[in-house]
C-alpha cells in the first residue's frame, strides 16, 4: 500500500522508540506492516497553488514479516 500523508503524519510512522514522535499510531501500523520511507516534499513542485504544509510517500508493506509477531502485539495489549 502506499500512502501519501501532511509530512508530520509520515514522520510519525517512521519514528523510533525512544523518538518524540513515536506513539500509538507507529506502533499499532509497525504491528502489520513494514514501514518504508520513500521520500518528503514541500509540495511546491507539485501543486499549484502550493500548500502550506509538506508531504510524505510511505509505503506499508504487509507482504513481509514485521518486527513484532501477532502473539507478542496481543500479548502487550493486554497486559498493558
Amino acid at each position: 500500500m502506499v500512502a501519501t500523508l501532511q509530512l508530520e503524519v509520515a514522520h510519525r510512522l517512521m519514528a523510533k522508540a525512544g523518538d518524540e514522535d513515536y506513539g500509538v499510531l507507529t506502533l499499532l501500523l509497525k504491528l502489520d506492516y513494514e514501514l518504508r520511507e520513500w521520500f518528503n516534499n514541500t509540495g511546491k513542485l507539485f501543486f499549484f497553488p502550493a500548500p502550506d504544509v509538506g508531504f510524505g510517500l510511505r509505503g506499508l508493506d504487509s507482504s513481509r514479516p514485521t518486527a513484532f509477531a501477532r502473539k507478542s502485539a496481543r500479548d502487550f495489549v493486554e497486559n498493558w
